[in-house]
C-alpha cells in the first residue's frame, strides 16, 4: 500500500527527529513483513475504523502508527516510537508466525 503524504499530518516534513519518526521510518515500518496490523474493539471506532500497526524501521526500530485505508492508499493520523512493551509484542507475534 502507499502512503497518502499530502491528507498525513506528515506530508510537509521530510526531516527526521529523534522523538517522533519521519516519512522514511513511516515507510520502512508499512513495508515491514513481520508488521502487525490491528482493529481496536472500541465502539469509538466503529463509525470510522482505525487501525494500529507496529512495524520496523530498518534500522530495527519500532514504529507504531493509527492509519486508515480504503486497500491502496494509507492515511497515517498519527505516529511515534514504539514502546517497550509493543517491542516486545512485536517479537512475540513474529516468533509465533516463523
Amino acid at each position: 500500500m502507499e502512503i497518502d503524504w499530502p491528507a498525513s499530518p506528515f506530508g510537509a516534513r521530510e526531516n527526521e527527529s529523534a522523538a517522533r519518526p519521519g516519512r522514511t521510518d513511516l515507510e520502512e515500518a508499512f513495508e515491514d513483513a513481520f508488521g502487525l496490523s490491528m482493529l481496536p474493539d472500541s465502539p469509538r471506532f466503529s463509525v470510522k475504523p482505525r487501525y494500529f500497526w507496529i512495524g520496523r524501521n530498518l534500522a530495527g526500530k519500532g514504529v507504531f502508527a493509527t492509519y486508515l485505508t480504503d486497500g491502496k492508499q494509507v492515511r497515517v493520523f498519527a505516529a511515534r516510537w514504539a514502546t517497550a512493551e509493543e517491542d516486545y509484542f512485536y517479537d512475540r507475534q513474529m516468533r509465533e508466525n516463523l
